[in-house]
C-alpha cells in the first residue's frame, strides 16, 4: 500500500477512522496527478461510485468527498501523485 502519497495528517485521520469504526464517513481531500491530466483520477472516482468531485481550475487537481478505504485505493493508483486532505486548504 502506497501511504506516502497521503499526507501525514489525513493520513492520521483516516487512521483514527478506521479504528473507530467509522471509515464509511467521507472527507474532502484534494487528489494530484502524477502527470499532466486528471482523467485518470476522474475515470478511477466514477468507477470507485464518487460522487461529489470538482476539478480545480487554477491548479491541476481534483477535489472530492472520498471513504477511507477510497484515499488507500486512490493512493495505490499510479496516476496519482499526492493526496492530501482539504481540510484547512478548503477550496471549495
Amino acid at each position: 500500500m502506497s501511504t506516502d502519497k497521503i499526507e501525514a495528517r489525513l493520513r492520521r485521520e483516516i487512521e483514527e477512522l478506521e479504528r473507530s469504526g467509522a471509515s464509511t464517513l467521507t472527507l474532502s481531500v484534494i487528489v494530484e496527478p502524477a502527470g499532466t491530466s486528471t482523467e485518470p483520477i476522474r475515470q478511477r472516482m466514477t468507477d470507485m461510485g464518487v460522487a461529489a468531485m470538482d476539478q480545480l481550475v487554477l491548479a491541476t487537481a481534483i477535489v472530492a468527498d472520498v471513504t477511507a478505504p477510497q484515499i488507500r485505493t486512490l493512493a495505490d493508483d499510479p496516476a496519482v501523485k499526492r493526496i492530501v486532505w482539504n481540510a484547512t486548504e478548503r477550496v471549495i
